[in-house]
């Protein structure tokens, strides 16, 4: 039986490899399988800053061709003329040189990744035209080369922007009339490009109102100009996904009016920008841009202006219902408006709030109780923002979400009590406690044997346990394969870190 892990689990982990800013390992993950990509590539896009091949010098091309080279990479390190089948071999090395009066097989470095990429990108293209999507990296006029025999492509996920030129656009535009979906890693000027031209270019000429899917992941140098050539596309536009915008840009975003077909939205990781006056009208004017989109369902924004202020407006609009809410990176000391409007989602049916706690009771109060109203709720993430939370708040909780099938919390003083609330919870599948605990091994498994049928799969994460005196590793076994004997289910349990259990003991 293939055993996959959880998807909350792989962030957690994510989450701490991103703390320790083990890129290698995070990048490991990337190219394992595709099970691990997506967590692991959206962590090393946020760590980007910080990396040490963010500088534009050859390790990071090298970085680059690595991740979209996966299979080809690992070829390094083997003899390519061991490696190639005789026709893969006579068709990437087929190329000839002069020398003298003979014409002979060409010595070009095998190890030359993005010309063999290329190469052998040019024999497939020539042969599969079925091909519906097309990642990678490839230059310019390689893409546009490759684009006329592609007449099904539908995808396009490319590293950098640069490669998407007005020709390459015109190309889609006229052989490829199911093109739908764009995911763009980096949009950057160049010695001899404009990111905000050729993005508004290549939108501009891409068939009107064909783009569904519209994805930058990365650093991009876009303004006002690439916002406005997304709106070519306004009709169609169900996804869009934008990060790293400077505060021109997002006050273009308005322009883009009631989008009608637009289900998802993503805005993330905005440029820091001075918070003035024309900021806090700018965010009223996004807030109302936002709410102007009917159909919106999902929404996700992380560091991206005032987002609290932001959403509370938004929210307030009673025509706005969303089913999936993620928002990180904010505080609650300044996030009591948001939290009253957030009540007013009861379609949500799952919700995201990372971000600083606060210490004072009121604040408390009013999240718990704006949760309490979002009875259709299946996922509720509350890491670090419920730092404050206690069995009390979990107990006022829980019985308001009969439908939650996954709780991510935190807090602190969680004792065996705690489980009774946690059965309010009859169709909870993962539970994953980030909270300072003290369970006991008994207490752990007498909750265990009330859970049902509706629990069958469940999965229990207990990360902050303050000792295992009371749940040593034999405890650990039996609690283990009881949730996999009874419930197919998984366990697993960690102790709070040193620096946490040795300032509270400092504090007593």
């Amino acid at each position: 039986m293939v055993v996959t892990l959880p998807g909350d689990i792989l962030y957690i982990i994510f989450d701490l490899l991103k703390a320790e800013r083990d890129y290698n390992t995070i990048y490991q993950c990337a190219v394992s399988s595709r099970l691990l990509a997506e967590p692991a590539l959206s962590v090393l896009y946020q760590l980007y800053d910080t990396s040490p091949v963010a500088g534009g010098d050859p390790v990071d091309k090298l970085w680059k061709h690595r991740r979209f080279g996966v299979s080809i990479d690992g070829l390094v390190l083997i003899d390519f003329r061991e490696f190639f089948s005789r026709e893969i071999e006579d068709r990437v090395f087929c190329d000839y040189e002069s020398k003298g009066a003979k014409r002979l097989r060409s010595s070009r470095n095998s190890r030359d990744i993005p010309w063999i990429i290329e190469k052998l990108g040019s024999a497939i293209a020539s042969k599969a035209t079925s091909i519906r999507e097309l990642r990678g990296e490839v230059s310019a006029s390689i893409l546009t080369e490759w684009i006329p025999g592609l007449p099904q492509l539908e995808t396009l996920s490319m590293w950098s922007g640069n490669t998407l030129t007005q020709q390459a656009g015109e190309e889609i535009r006229a052989h490829c009339p199911k093109f739908k979906r764009l995911t763009i890693y980096m949009w950057l000027n160049g010695p001899t490009g404009n990111a905000e031209t050729e993005s508004e270019q290549f939108l501009n000429s891409l068939q009107p109102h064909t783009l569904e899917y519209f994805e930058l992941l990365g650093h991009a140098q876009l303004g006002p100009r690439s916002i406005r050539a997304i709106g070519s596309h306004l009709n169609s536009l169900a996804e869009l996904k934008l990060t790293g915008l400077d505060i021109e840009s997002i006050a273009e975003l308005p322009s883009l009016t009631a989008p009608p077909m637009l289900k998802v939205l993503s805005l993330t990781d905005s440029r820091p920008t001075i918070r003035d006056e024309n900021f806090y009208k700018i965010v009223s004017n996004v807030a109302d841009w936002i709410a102007s989109c009917r159909n919106l369902r999902q929404l996700e924004l992380r560091r991206f202006l005032d987002d609290s202020v932001l959403l509370s407006r938004a929210l307030a609009d009673d025509k706005v219902r969303l089913t999936r809410l993620s928002v990180r990176g904010y505080a609650m000391s300044r996030a009591r408006a948001f939290h009253e409007a957030l009540a007013s989602q009861s379609s949500l049916q799952s919700l995201c709030l990372q971000g600083e706690t606060s210490e004072a009771d009121e604040d408390q109060a009013v999240l718990v109780q704006a949760l309490g109203q979002l009875n259709n709720l299946r996922e509720l993430d509350l890491k670090d923002i419920s730092d404050n939370f206690t069995p009390d708040h979990v107990a006022t909780l829980t019985p308001f979400l009969p439908k939650l099938e996954q709780l991510i919390i935190s807090g602190y003083n969680f004792h065996c009590e705690v489980w009774n609330s946690f059965l309010c919870l009859p169709k909870l599948k993962n539970l994953v406690i980030h909270a300072f605990s003290e369970f006991t091994a008994q207490g752990i498994l007498e909750f265990i044997a009330q859970l049902g049928l509706d629990n069958e799969g469940f999965n229990l994460s207990i990360l902050n346990n303050t000792t295992d005196a009371y749940v040593p590793e034999e405890a650990q076994v039996q609690i283990r394969d009881t949730l996999a004997r009874n419930l197919d289910g998984s366990f697993d349990f960690e102790l709070a870190r040193d620096e946490y259990t040795d300032s509270e003991e400092d504090d007593d």
